[in-house]
């Protein structure tokens, strides 16, 4: 409570920026100043929220069985993150005061937040005598208040890449979409969830045994309390859903659901042998895990804002896949005249949309690359099917069969060189995500050492945990930039393997943090500030790995584009060159901050 005050009292005015130039340096400055604060401002919303829709999962059986480890690790996390928050809040707001936007509107969102979470954590107290349903009503705010700052900042879940900025005004954005869309999936469970009540009322009004009855009353009152849980939870964490701590409280929450539902039809079973009863039960749970197990897809599916899994990915799979089967099913010339078809179609299908790319590309040259693609694979597809009828004809030749290999090898090559495209954006696109959500990580884990410091019994411990976080936070901005750029620049050589360059540099520190964090968890002595960092170091190492893997990949993609990349970086180099000469003749140019 006292963190929450003293967050809304900071939020009172925004920083006094130092003077800054006009020049590019002075411009690249604030740009990136802009970008760091508002994932800085987005990652800690994202654990307010997840720590929210903790509390609620955890508080929502019987007090005695309540963990509280865990609903204090949820509060600190909470506290934590809004006390970093409002810093980096204060900061955001005076860069886009200084820029013209509306620094105020900020500052008022950000209070916003505090105020809502400040409710929360009055109906949360164990002494607290309030319903449930005001618990429910304050994390449900809390999550409204966080998307309405995350609209403040322009940092709404979504791609900039899919959202119509000019069409915002007319038209729900992507983020909002996905919102809406998350809302009414978990409505449609708790709609389920309602019909399965009313079908296990019946049950209990034909039982004559008192003790059955008040078992299948109390099961279906459960199932009920659980779904309008999952609809609190997923209102808390809809704004913040691409990342994975918020979905991880969602799946929680699902879980509840299911085992209230299991609940349900077990204590009918046991106080009715009707079989129409039992079937109208069993109906009803069926529609209640179907509603779940769609939001649960649903989640998966589109939780990450990736593209849909697109043409080129579905028949660049099926090609790769079907030349390996022909070659297991020779000697059977009905299979393998069977995969030349499936292999033909799906030739045909990658043709067709290298065309439509290329017709929509406006680019000449590019346009020209990819109809001599698509023209290399209809190609190599002809010689692939003449070579397959001619080794089902004569399945005992070695020759056709070598004719059959070459053709197959020809073709998987010309398959790789036309999707390469597709595939390399797939890939930096997996690349930035995996960045964003080491980076939003990391900052999660300097919030938990900050906070666990009060609490550490090892100075050394604490000291060595402090210097990696320094390190990290040094390397948390390089990564943002990366992401930004590449995500600004989506064709850009440079842009894509300065992402690369960043995401390499990152794993080493982010490793030392790692092993800090964990080093320092058994010398905290208050439970809910080790489980806190226990966690966050965690969720840091587990990012940390999914990053290694997608900056190899993209790099194995993007590797021959370093020339064209340090030849672009020179001319951008000789040009802010040009201009900080300009600058100085002007009597214009004026140190960065840090800077002498």
């Amino acid at each position: 409570m006292q963190a929450v005050n003293a967050a809304q009292a900071n939020l009172d005015d925004f920083d006094a920026l130092p003077p800054l130039g006009q020049d590019a340096a002075a411009k690249a400055w604030r740009k990136n100043k802009m970008d760091e604060s508002k994932h800085e401002i987005h990652s800690q919303v994202d654990a307010i929220t997840a720590g929210t829709a903790s509390v609620v999962n955890l508080t929502a059986g019987d007090p005695a069985d309540t963990d509280y480890t865990a609903v204090g690790c949820a509060v600190t996390t909470i506290s934590s993150n809004l006390t970093e928050m409002s810093r980096g809040v204060k900061l955001l707001a005076a860069l886009m005061e200084d820029e013209g936007g509306n620094g105020r509107q900020l500052l008022h969102a950000a209070k916003n937040l505090a105020g809502a979470v400040s409710e929360l954590l009055k109906t949360a107290q164990p002494a607290s005598a309030e319903p449930r349903q005001v618990l429910l009503q304050a994390a449900g705010n809390v999550g409204q208040t966080s998307g309405e700052l995350l609209q403040q900042i322009g940092e709404c879940d979504t791609d900039p890449r899919f959202q119509m900025a000019a069409a915002r005004a007319t038209r729900p954005t992507v983020s909002e979409q996905r919102t809406d869309m998350l809302m009414q999936l978990a409505k449609a469970v708790a709609s389920a969830a309602a019909a399965l009540v009313l079908k296990a009322k019946n049950v209990a009004e034909r039982t004559d045994d008192p003790v059955q009855q008040a078992q299948v009353i109390a099961a279906a009152t459960q199932c009920a309390l659980s779904t309008s849980q999952l609809v609190a939870c997923t209102k808390v964490v809809a704004p913040t859903i691409s990342s994975p701590v918020c979905q991880q409280q969602l799946l929680e929450a699902g879980k509840q659901v299911a085992k209230s539902v299991e609940g349900c039809v077990e204590s009918s079973k046991e106080a009715t042998s009707d079989p129409e009863l039992l079937k109208a039960v069993g109906g009803a749970a069926a529609a209640v895990t179907q509603a779940l197990n769609d939001l649960l897809q649903h989640i998966k599916n589109n939780a990450s804002g990736a593209p849909p899994t697109g043409r080129y990915d579905q028949a660049t799979d099926t090609i790769l896949n079907v030349t390996e089967n022909i070659f297991s099913s020779m000697g059977d010339a009905g299979e393998m005249v069977r995969q030349a078809r499936i292999l033909a179609q799906a030739t045909s299908d990658l043709v067709g949309a290298i065309k439509a790319d290329a017709e929509q590309e406006s680019d000449l040259e590019n346009s020209r690359k990819l109809l001599s693609a698509a023209k290399l694979l209809a190609d190599a597809t002809a010689r692939m099917v003449e070579a397959a009828k001619g080794a089902a004809a004569h399945p005992d030749s070695e020759e056709q069969q070598q004719k059959l290999r070459e053709a197959a090898e020809g073709l998987r090559m010309a398959t790789n060189a036309a999707a390469q495209n597709a595939i390399k954006k797939k890939l930096v696109h997996k690349l930035e995500q995996a960045a964003k959500q080491a980076a939003a990580s990391a900052t999660q884990t300097i919030a938990a050492a900050q906070n666990a410091a009060s609490s550490n019994k090892n100075p050394a411990a604490q000291q060595q945990l402090v210097q990696s976080c320094k390190v990290v936070a040094d390397q948390i901005p390089m990564l943002v930039q990366g992401v930004r750029g590449s995500q600004s620049q989506p064709d850009s050589p440079s842009a894509q393997l300065s992402l690369i360059s960043a995401s390499q540099n990152f794993l080493q520190p982010g490793g030392k943090l790692v092993a800090s964090g964990k080093a320092a968890v058994p010398t905290v002595s208050d439970p809910a500030s080790a489980m806190q960092l226990g966690q966050c170091t965690k969720n840091l190492a587990t990012a940390l790995a999914e990053l290694r893997t997608a900056a190899q990949k993209a790099q194995e993609a993007c590797g021959p584009l370093e020339i064209d990349s340090a030849l672009n970086l020179i001319r951008s180099l000789e040009q802010d060159l040009q201009e900080a000469k300009a600058a100085a003749r002007e009597q214009k140019l004026q140190p960065l901050p840090g800077e002498t």
